[in-house]
């Protein structure tokens, strides 16, 4: 299996447009630590329970995708919902994106 990063509206497209993927990978379900569910457009998908989570929210950015991603329940890790909401909110609110 490989990493998937994309954005959930994406799969639905691929799926519609004859792609390979299966309707259990791709349920497009966003569950992220800052309790948003809407999509940003840079969204990475657990590999273990496939939920998808706002890569700013979990410190990933384009420069440091990693091979494989786990989320926080199966993974559990200490990461700052206070720091990743902001950077979520700066984000969708004046298009600030944080490298």
């Amino acid at each position: 299996d490989s990493l998937r990063v994309m954005h959930p509206a994406m799969l639905a497209n691929s799926r519609d447009n004859g792609g390979d993927s299966t309707p259990d990978e791709d349920q497009g379900l966003i569950r992220c630590i800052c309790d948003i569910d809407d999509d940003d457009g840079f969204t990475i998908q657990c590999e273990n329970c496939l939920v998808w989570q706002h890569a700013v929210c979990v410190n990933i950015d384009q420069d440091n995708v990693p091979e494989e991603y786990l989320c926080e329940k199966c993974n559990p890790r200490k990461l700052d919902v206070k720091v990743g909401l902001q950077k979520a909110i700066a984000e969708k609110v004046v298009g600030v994106v944080f490298a």
